[in-house]
């Protein structure tokens, strides 16, 4: 289950296919934004720039994942790589 922008990404990674409603110009675009993602286990990550896998979140977890990064053990406000 994954949301709206990632669906036609899921659907290729998992097919290798493109959507046949697609026009050409819209498969070769969905071929560049795939390729950083990965599908495992059902769920999706991207390949950041600094080659590790990140697991995209759905929009259910957001507010669970900032609540424990604002409130939980680990909160505060802190530069971005102390917080990642």
């Amino acid at each position: 289950m994954v949301d709206g922008y990632f669906e036609d990404i899921v659907e290729y990674l998992d097919t290798c296919m493109a959507p046949s409603h697609f026009i050409v110009a819209q498969k070769k675009q969905l071929v560049m934004r795939a390729s950083d993602y990965q599908l495992i286990v059902g769920q999706l990550y991207k390949l950041g720039p600094d080659e590790i896998l990140q697991r995209c979140i759905l929009d259910h977890e957001n507010a669970m994942i900032l609540e424990e990064a604002h409130a939980g053990t680990t909160g505060g406000h802190y530069a971005g790589k102390s917080t990642a």
